[in-house]
């Protein structure tokens, strides 16, 4: 049975005017990992990262651990949505929901999670967004049947949140609702992991990171 690693990139630069650069603490994640899976034994034959910086570096921090690996390609199906676009129109449509400079965080995400519902429902103005659910979701069900049906047996991808998840809810079978709760309880550089064979596959293990959870380790678990 052949294996797909599906990992979120590490901690990115929220509230800086470059979101898409890992933190510091986000190349440490992922260090962390790339160590955790060379100690674990595992190994790749694949490497498939989205196109956003985030992705990349986020891949080469991991791969730092694996310089064997020559097999490394990018694939634009698996970047992130455009998140920022959605939740603007969102608050076009309800311009009395717009945060205020010193929101919090968790605010944010609440306002993130009705832009998506809102989004998903098709009720967001077209001519706002560079593309709707239906589009973002089938570019990424189309890059897991590719996946899914290569010539290679052990994979990781790099990715983000929302991209991952509507990878899992393909695998799952799931409605839309269920991608959209998936993504929002996505770890940084988290892994998620699917058996497969002949098209199809199966889900393993989610949004882990068990390489994290030790005293000297559980602060750096993060959400952003």
């Amino acid at each position: 049975m052949a294996t797909l690693t599906l990992v979120r990139h590490g901690q990115a630069s929220f509230g800086s005017a470059d979101y898409d650069q890992l933190s510091p603490l986000g190349q440490q994640q992922c260090v962390w990992l790339g160590e955790y899976f060379k100690d674990s034994g595992k190994h790749f034959d694949h490497v498939v990262r989205g196109t956003l910086k985030r992705h990349q570096q986020s891949a080469d921090c991991i791969m730092g651990s694996f310089p064997e690996v020559k097999a490394v390609d990018t694939d634009p199906r698996l970047n992130e949505f455009a998140f920022v676009e959605v939740v603007k129109a969102y608050l076009k449509k309800h311009p009395s929901l717009t945060p205020q400079a010193d929101t919090p965080p968790r605010e944010y995400y609440r306002i993130l999670k009705k832009a998506m519902y809102a989004w998903q429902q098709d009720e967001l103005d077209g001519a706002l967004l560079s593309e709707s659910w239906l589009d973002f979701k089938t570019r990424t069900h189309a890059a897991l049947h590719d996946l899914l049906n290569s010539e290679y047996k052990n994979i990781l991808v790099v990715s983000s949140g929302g991209a991952i998840s509507l990878v899992l809810q393909s695998v799952l079978h799931a409605p839309d609702k269920t991608a959209i709760a998936l993504n929002l309880q996505m770890k940084n550089a988290s892994v998620s992991e699917c058996f497969f064979g002949k098209g199809q596959a199966s889900l393993s293990l989610f949004n882990s990171t068990s390489y994290m959870e030790t005293a000297a380790r559980r602060e750096a678990i993060t959400y952003s």
